[in-house]
């Protein structure tokens, strides 16, 4: 079931949408590549994360991409 507003979050993506695989993140620093979700970079709003994008020169596309992602399984 998927979580309460609260707890997705959007985060950049770094890999096809559609691969096979563990997902994979930007950091938190905008450089590193994490498929730690707790370790990606998270926004309240898409525009904060084509924000941060901008700011740290991530080039949005196919494979890096901005997308929702669930935190309710990772706390505790």
């Amino acid at each position: 079931m998927p979580g309460t507003p609260q707890d997705r979050r959007y985060v950049i993506y770094d890999g096809p949408e559609r691969h096979r695989g563990a997902s994979r993140y930007i950091a938190e620093d905008g450089k590193a590549v994490t498929d730690n979700l707790r370790q990606a970079a998270n926004f309240l709003t898409h525009a904060e994360a084509v924000e941060f994008a901008k700011q740290k020169n991530i080039i949005l596309n196919e494979v890096r991409y901005i997308g929702l992602a669930d935190f309710t399984a990772r706390r505790g």
